[in-house]
């Protein structure tokens, strides 16, 4: 098996948040035009924490310019990965 694979399919990731207790996926994106957004998820594992990082330094920052209120916390997120079927 290759690295990047999970039982032979494609591994992706995804960044989830612990909401109402339990961890879900809560970022989404539009995909082609799609009315509906989908689930986002990263190429690598490295891709998503750079995302959650990016999140956290403008969450901080617009905290520090009395936009937002309160930071967000990193416990309250964590990196999974996610099977996307098999490879064609």
């Amino acid at each position: 098996m290759k690295q990047g694979e999970i039982g032979g399919s494609h591994m992706k990731w995804q960044v989830q948040e612990h909401v109402g207790g339990g961890w879900t996926n809560t970022w989404t994106e539009v995909i082609d035009g799609k009315a509906e957004p989908v689930p986002l998820v990263f190429d690598t594992e490295q891709d998503a924490n750079d995302s959650l990082d990016d999140l956290l330094a403008e969450v901080k920052e617009a905290v520090s310019k009395g936009e937002m209120d309160a930071t967000y916390n990193r416990e309250d997120y964590r990196i999974v990965p996610v099977n996307q079927g098999r490879k064609a």
